[in-house]
């Protein structure tokens, strides 16, 4: 078989699967979605997300899915339904050629549970999304207290790192607490040993621990690799011989420093 035969067997060849594969997506465009599947990506996760919720939100928002044709359904309003719920970082939706339609949730990973100044509170999620505080999650949280006054239907499925260019000190305290709850969850003895954030009015971050009646004075959302270090020195060179009970601060804001403030 000559160069020239061939050529034109592989372009036929290609003209064919073009051809049924045409057909194909002609008569799944005119079948009807048989099912609605919602799979949550990170499920292995703290779970604070029903995918029953989730599809009622479609199904109040937009409709029974099943039964209606494929093509008259509006992927990126189905996307954007999923989405608005605050528990929801983000969806992707697709239809399948067995004439499902899936989405793939990326639940918001629950990172601290933040309290204001009216005594209510919300979380914040490892994304950085305001979520509302969920039975499932809301034990052993890191917490975050400070001179917070912004209403929490204010914020729900916001990011808390989109708010910072509105220079409010709600704002500031918020990406504060962030920041420096990020930086925790990175290591999971700091995530044992801190139990609570403080920032006071002048952004000061204070680390409440878990055990021990002295605070951690952090200072601002900065250096966190050198203060990080100094913390774990602090555990491992400093409480194991010093009797805490006559400190009530101990300061690792000075580069090179570790201070410690007597009672």
């Amino acid at each position: 078989m000559n160069r020239k035969l061939k050529y034109i067997l592989v372009v036929a060849l290609i003209i064919l699967l073009v051809i049924v594969f045409k057909q194909i997506m002609s008569k799944h465009d005119r079948s009807v979605c048989k099912s609605f599947r919602v799979e949550i990506i990170n499920a292995d996760e703290n779970m604070c997300i029903s995918i029953d919720d989730l599809k009622q939100k479609v199904r109040t928002g937009y409709s029974e899915l099943q039964g209606i044709p494929i093509n008259e359904i509006d992927l990126s309003k189905v996307q954007q339904l999923l989405e608005s719920d605050p528990y929801v970082y983000k969806a992707r939706v697709y239809k399948t050629l067995d004439s499902e339609i899936v989405a793939e949730i990326e639940q918001g990973i629950p990172l601290v549970r933040v309290f204001v100044s009216t005594g209510e509170s919300f979380v914040i999620s490892s994304n950085g999304k305001v979520m509302p505080v969920a039975d499932a999650c809301a034990l052993n949280m890191l917490c975050a207290t400070g001179n917070c006054s912004v209403h929490p239907d204010r914020l729900m499925g916001r990011n808390v790192r989109n708010l910072l260019h509105l220079n409010s000190p709600d704002f500031v305290f918020l990406n504060s607490v962030y920041m420096v709850a990020s930086e925790l969850s990175k290591d999971e003895v700091f995530s044992v040993l801190i139990s609570e954030i403080h920032v006071d009015n002048k952004n000061i971050i204070e680390l409440i621990p878990a055990i021990g009646d002295f605070v951690i004075v952090f200072g601002r959302p900065e250096n966190f690799e050198e203060k990080l270090e100094k913390i774990q020195v602090l555990y491992a060179e400093v409480l194991p011989y010093y009797d805490m009970s006559k400190y009530e601060a101990v300061d690792v804001r000075y580069e090179k420093q570790l201070v410690l403030r007597k009672k």
